[in-house]
């Protein structure tokens, strides 16, 4: 997933599968292959890619997907994510304790 958005953030289109972690942000600039094991289906999104237009559209999108994502974003979202957590099990334990009184 790390490599699709450093391509995406370098301006580069990318072609990757529906399994890959980076697959919401790819299919805003760049191109989803759903099934991980649809090789005719990533023949076909290659040869979009051989398309100038396509590429060219797909690149300009690319940077701007990309640039939110980055190291401070990621930090936070996990920062985020632990406190949410911790507060949920704060308050499963409070409930619990309510419960055995």
């Amino acid at each position: 997933a790390n490599v699709c958005l450093e391509a995406l953030a370098s301006g580069l289109p990318v072609v990757t599968s529906g399994a890959n972690g980076a697959a919401p942000w790819v299919r805003e600039a760049g191109l989803v292959v759903d099934d991980p094991d649809d090789a005719a289906g990533f023949a076909k999104a290659l040869s979009r890619l051989s398309d100038p237009a396509t590429r060219s559209a797909l690149a300009e999108r690319a940077r701007p997907v990309a640039e939110p994502l980055g190291w401070d974003a990621h930090a936070a979202a996990l920062c985020e994510l632990y406190d949410r957590v911790q507060r949920e099990r704060i308050a499963r334990r409070a409930q619990g304790e309510r419960g055995a009184s």
